[in-house]
């Protein structure tokens, strides 16, 4: 019984092992995407700024126009009035060219400043665009580091999974329908009773229960916690789970 004991404790820890590194292979897709979101999130900051730095030089192309084809009416205007021969026609004539200046006035002071806009954009996205270039160079080096992780933790759930395999053949067939049955409650399916009591729940362990597992006759449960029961001088001191496994591999 000690033998199928200890090969039950083996079971339950590569059980925890394989627990542990699908727990960690299940998170994998989660960090990348909170990576992705970073990036994203940085790249459409640069975006957004590039955006409106573009609609800014398409305002200011656009104002640049309207003055040119200011300028040639203006020119139309300046070159007619040698042509006016009355008073009021060059009145007039001059006070719509004084209009006109002051019109294109107003364009060419917009243009300034949306110059000016430009400038200070064009400075905020060189600010932005040197961090993007970093972090899509730190998102390629950790998305490499996540795929070898993933590519690392599903072949050694593969290999404990050959080793489970190895050691399900040995067990005994109530044995491993009592572990099977305590698994579906609890993750640690082996205790270690220890100082009089379960270490899996600190309940205290009836004596006459302490003394029947010592005998080795049967598999004992806790009767709080319902764990497989097993005493720790029975696996001794240094003693690993992968050398436990060869004594008992087939």
């Amino acid at each position: 019984m000690k033998d199928q004991l200890r090969i039950i404790f083996n079971l339950s820890q590569l059980d925890l092992k394989i627990h542990e590194s699908r727990t960690s292979l299940e998170n994998i897709p989660i960090l990348r995407e909170e990576l992705e979101k970073d990036l994203e999130a940085k790249r459409v900051g640069v975006a957004e700024k590039a955006k409106v730095f573009a609609e800014l030089e398409k305002a200011k192309k656009d104002k640049e126009r309207e003055v040119e084809t200011m300028d040639v009416r203006l020119k139309d205007f300046e070159g007619n009035l040698s042509q006016i021969k009355t008073n009021k026609e060059y009145q007039a004539a001059t006070k719509e060219i004084a209009d006109s200046k002051k019109i294109k006035k107003g364009v060419e002071d917009q243009i300034l400043e949306v110059m000016t806009r430009l400038e200070t954009l064009k400075t905020e996205i060189q600010t932005l665009e040197e961090p993007l270039k970093s972090a899509e160079a730190a998102f390629e080096k950790q998305n490499a580091e996540l795929d070898e992780e993933e590519k690392n933790l599903a072949q050694a759930i593969a290999k404990v999974e050959e080793a489970r395999s190895g050691l399900l053949k040995q067990i005994d067939t109530n044995l491993l329908a009592l572990y099977q049955k305590v698994k579906k409650m609890r993750r640690e399916v082996m205790a270690f009773v220890e100082g009089g009591a379960c270490q899996g729940c600190n309940m205290r362990v009836p004596p006459q229960l302490h003394i029947e597992i010592q005998k080795l006759k049967t598999v004992h449960s806790c009767p709080s916690c319902h764990r497989i029961l097993y005493l720790r001088e029975w696996y001794p001191e240094g003693e690993t789970l992968e050398t436990t496994t060869k004594e008992v591999a087939p």
